[in-house]
């Protein structure tokens, strides 16, 4: 799998199905794996094998004797239940996992960023805001298994998703407080050097762009524009279309200040990483 060869992955596995007696609660593991596998190709099949994983463990004996199994299996089931959008199921099954975590278990704050997500999906931003702000102090206590690389991507993001959060639910100061944090770690994390810089500009130019929207917001046009011409300016390829927003906001910028030609550029740029976004996407189907 890690080495791209998805075939060869999914045949292997297969073959290892008949290596498990239907009664053998190690087959969990098996069907957890092929719930994983299938998650972006089959959502059927996720739910299958998500379903049979979780069926293993219908009495106390199996979840005592298999409990990193079975924690894995009820993140599989849920994370099947957001696929179906049964959010408030998979908050259930999201929850029985996080209730494993009472015995000191690490899981790099996965359970919590989870639940973020759907509560952020159900529009309730003060509570993903605060299973955010968990997912991150959940790294900061167990992260000796992640990479550098990895870490930072998963600190970076639990930082920026709890601001979103807070912005969303109209508190921006809280929101200003981690975007800041965000920033002031990307910072910390280029000087010391433990990964490439090439890995830290997108997350730069994206909290760049949070910021200034938010000093936009709060009529702060000075500082707005200072952290959206940034945002704009790093020099990197654009593949996800990170420059739309900030664009955007500039051209709404440049609109209150009088700038009509920049406000013209700005839309003029903003519509050329779209149209490029759109061809990238239509030659990879």
């Amino acid at each position: 799998m890690l080495i791209g060869k998805h075939d060869s992955a999914l045949a292997f596995l297969k073959n290892q199905r008949s290596k498990f007696s239907s009664n053998d609660p190690q087959l969990a593991a098996y069907y957890e794996f092929m719930s994983v596998y299938y998650h972006a190709l089959d959502t059927a099949a996720v739910t299958r094998y998500a379903d049979s994983a979780i069926a293993i463990f219908n009495s106390p004996d199996p979840i005592k004797k298999y409990p990193r199994v079975y924690f894995k299996v009820l993140l599989a089931k849920g994370d099947a239940c957001i696929l179906g959008k049964q959010y408030e199921t998979a908050l259930g099954y999201y929850d029985r996992a996080k209730q494993l975590l009472a015995d000191g278990r690490c899981d790099n704050g996965n359970v919590a960023s989870k639940i973020g997500g759907i509560y952020f999906n159900q529009k309730n931003y003060a509570m993903a805001a605060k299973y955010w702000v968990e997912s991150y102090n959940r790294l900061l206590a167990c992260a000796t298994t992640i990479s550098p690389r990895k870490l930072f991507y998963l600190k970076q993001a639990a930082l920026n998703s709890t601001g979103v959060s807070y912005e969303r639910a109209g508190k921006l100061d809280s929101a200003y407080y981690f975007y800041k944090l965000d920033l002031d770690f990307i910072n910390e994390t280029e000087r010391s050097g433990v990964i490439e810089k090439s890995n830290i500009s997108a997350p730069r130019i994206i909290v760049y762009d949070n910021i200034g929207g938010l000093k936009l917001k709060q009529g702060n046009l000075k500082e707005a524009k200072s952290y959206l011409i940034a945002s704009v300016s790093i020099p990197v390829m654009d593949v996800d279309g990170m420059r739309i927003t900030p664009n955007l906001k500039l051209a709404q910028l440049y609109l209150k200040t009088g700038e009509l030609d920049k406000v013209a550029l700005a839309l003029e740029k903003a519509d050329t990483c779209l149209t490029f976004i759109a061809k990238l996407t239509l030659c990879k189907m």
